[in-house]
């Protein structure tokens, strides 16, 4: 009996989205020279300015704390700030996001990706 030999199925590699990309880039450059003075680089509430706010900034590593939010909440404060959801005023708010929801929805996913780090 003769049997045929199967060809290996070659996927199409998935198109990159570019407004996807661009959002993700924004996103990181926007954690990076907004948020991360006060959330720190590795989003554990240990910025630069987090000794004189008076309060400490949240710790995006705490896993009971990611687990205890949902990402329509996260978006909100950013886009928001802490006073709009009933948290400290010293969040700012950052209204020039509020027109681009692909940059809040990566920065988002950005916040959400400390713990694994």
């Amino acid at each position: 009996a003769c049997s045929e030999e199967k060809k290996p199925v070659v996927q199409k590699p998935k198109e990159v989205d570019p407004e996807l990309v661009a959002a993700r880039a924004e996103a990181q450059t926007v954690y990076e020279q907004t948020c991360s003075p006060c959330h720190g680089v590795s989003g554990a509430g240990n910025g630069t300015k987090s000794d004189s706010l008076g309060i400490d900034p949240r710790n995006f590593q705490d896993p009971g704390w990611q687990a205890s939010v949902k990402d329509a909440y996260i978006e909100e404060i950013i886009v928001k700030g802490g006073a709009a959801v009933g948290k400290s005023e010293i969040m700012p708010a950052h209204p020039d996001l509020a027109g681009k929801p692909r940059t809040v929805t990566a920065l988002r996913e950005y916040i959400r990706r400390f713990p694994q780090q």
